[in-house]
């Protein structure tokens, strides 16, 4: 994947851990998220965990926190 994108476009990678001890976000595993790092290794890349029991995967974007990061990934890296 990583050859394939352009080396400028920025990846943002989001995902949640309810540290309920399944390492994931209800639905979604944290090493399936994390996986992205490998997938980009070529690109700029941010990562975000929100972490408890507010962080499950239906809940992710209605979180404040989520939104000061996509807002800041817009804006901050627009050319």
């Amino acid at each position: 994947m990583a050859k394939i994108l352009p080396k400028d476009i920025q990846i943002m990678i989001i995902g949640g851990d309810l540290l309920d001890g399944t390492a994931s976000d209800g639905v979604v595993s944290l090493a399936s998220v994390l996986y992205g790092k490998q997938l980009f290794t070529e690109q700029p890349l941010e990562v975000h965990i929100l972490k408890g029991k507010q962080a499950t995967h239906t809940n992710l974007h209605e979180l404040p926190q989520i939104d000061d990061y996509i807002g800041h990934f817009l804006f901050s890296n627009s050319k």
